[in-house]
């Protein structure tokens, strides 16, 4: 072994084949090159940490690195800074810390540590501090990175510097951050080739569409592909995935519960105040909102667009454990909320699913006029058969079949 691999730490995660990220790889690289600091912010499961270990080791494959798993490794500033100097090796940083680590204070243990590493060295230092956000308001956190990424963006300086994160650092407002979302369909049969299995293209397709692209959620099915080569893909029956969602989801307060049924009722992207017309009961449907996104169940919204979802999954999942009560209340408050706003259709949906079927026929049939038959000729239909279709136990009476049969036959 050489000197220089001597150096590499080997707590430097190894990326796996990589795979549905060739843009946002060769983005990251540029601007770990050219601004030494390399943010990289999205929700949980969507590769953050693997494009961040595969980006650091192309573009510094000779630096002294050195990898801080901020959810469970360190603590506080002090203990990011004893982590990296032990790891790179930094002989005069260690030395540094353990003679005044323990006397000096945090703001002046910072300063002096910054200098230690300021002067330019013959190879680079590379720090990667993955998943930041989890120590965001610990003591000394917030002046030591920003110590860190000022000397990283010095042009003279040889620290190079990665960050992931579920969400932007608020004392780093003046760094940009590169965004993850969807991963590229092309991810799905890479992940499974991974596990020695291949997939027809429809079958990529559908696991890319049920896990929303997400990386973590492709590895689970992969994981259950190898166990039952005739898995199926729908999640209800995904043993890893609900295991999955509901290990989290248990731990959840009941308002946090409430939002992501909220959601997963709703079935497309909503804005906070339709999800609070859902949930009226809920005082800051906002705030709730919000930490939900930090937590990584909602995916965060765009810069130019308000609206919230969830994941294909986890909806079937939140379908599955909410309690029919609640589906049916959801409903009901939605069907309301459409009806004042003149949404005749979507009021007349909700409804048929709160359970209040014979309202929603009567309603539909005094405003089935003012339905765009153009736009939703087709939801119109599928809605009159399911009404028509009831079970005899619930079925309408007959001075309602009619008309709403006559609706059918005028769409026809």
């Amino acid at each position: 072994m050489s000197q220089e691999e001597e150096h590499i730490p080997r707590s430097w995660p190894t990326a796996a084949a990589f795979a549905g990220r060739r843009r946002e790889a060769g983005l990251a690289r540029e601007r770990l090159r050219r601004d030494g600091l390399l943010l990289i912010v999205g929700r949980r499961g969507v590769g953050k940490s693997t494009l961040a270990s595969f980006v650091g080791a192309a573009e510094y494959p000779a630096a002294r690195r050195a990898w801080v798993d901020c959810r469970y490794e360190a603590q506080d500033g002090q203990t990011i800074l004893w982590l990296a100097a032990s790891r790179w090796p930094h002989q005069p940083l260690l030395e540094f810390l353990d003679s005044t680590a323990e006397r000096t204070s945090l703001p002046r243990l910072v300063e002096r540590a910054v200098r230690i590493l300021a002067p330019n060295a013959p190879q680079p230092y590379l720090l990667c501090l993955d998943a930041l956000h989890h120590l965001y308001e610990r003591e000394g956190v917030a002046a030591l990175v920003r110590a860190l990424a000022h000397l990283a963006a010095d042009g003279g300086s040889r620290l190079r510097l990665i960050i992931t994160a579920d969400y932007p650092p608020p004392f780093l407002p003046e760094f940009g951050y590169l965004q993850l979302g969807q991963a590229a369909p092309e991810i799905t049969g890479a992940i499974f080739s991974r596990h020695h299995l291949h997939l027809d293209d429809t079958r990529q397709q559908e696991i890319y569409a049920v896990t929303g692209g997400t990386p973590r959620l492709i590895e689970h099915y992969a994981r259950l592909a190898e166990d039952a080569p005739d898995f199926s893909t729908d999640p209800l029956r995904n043993r890893y995935l609900t295991r999955y969602f509901y290990q989290r989801y248990k731990d959840l307060p009941p308002d946090e519960r409430q939002i992501l049924i909220a959601l997963a009722v709703i079935a497309a992207p909503a804005s906070p105040g339709l999800i609070k017309q859902a949930v009226p009961e809920i005082e800051d449907a906002r705030l709730v909102i919000y930490h939900l996104q930090d937590l990584g169940w909602i995916d965060p919204p765009t810069s130019d667009d308000v609206r919230v979802a969830i994941t294909p999954a986890l909806r079937h999942f939140c379908l599955d454990v909410a309690g029919a009560g609640t589906l049916r209340r959801i409903h009901h408050n939605l069907a309301a909320h459409f009806e004042y706003q003149g949404d005749i259709l979507a009021a007349a949906e909700h409804y048929t699913a709160a359970g209040e079927t014979e309202y929603a026929a009567r309603f539909l049939l005094r405003y089935a006029a003012y339905v765009d038959r153009a736009a939703a000729g087709e939801r119109l239909a599928a809605l009159v058969e399911r009404l028509l279709s009831l079970p005899v136990t619930r079925a309408l009476p007959p001075e309602v079949q009619e008309p709403l049969r006559k609706i059918v036959a005028a769409e026809t």
